[in-house]
């Protein structure tokens, strides 16, 4: 489980913290997530793809945010976080 002190530490080191689509595995997303937005820490998705049906469209990914309560605001950083990771 993660805490209020390892998502400080995420943002002081530059970490993007990672929501995951992957089943199973997303289970701590909303903690994440409200941990992050609290602290100002990044965001990032990944959907640790294990086969074709692991992929997620842009509207199903949005839709997959919007659940965890985010906004349009918030999705759009973490896409844009995203974004700049495959670019480095």
């Amino acid at each position: 489980k993660i805490s209020s002190s390892d998502v400080r530490l995420a943002k002081k080191k530059k970490v993007n913290l990672e929501i995951t689509t992957r089943a199973g595995h997303s289970k701590t997303n909303k903690i994440v997530a409200k941990l992050a937005l609290k602290v100002g820490a990044e965001l990032v998705l990944n959907t640790d793809s294990h086969g074709p049906n692991d992929l997620l469209t842009g509207r199903r990914r949005d839709i997959f945010l919007k659940r965890l309560g985010l906004s349009e605001k918030e999705i759009k950083k973490i896409k844009q976080n995203s974004v700049k990771i495959i670019n480095c």
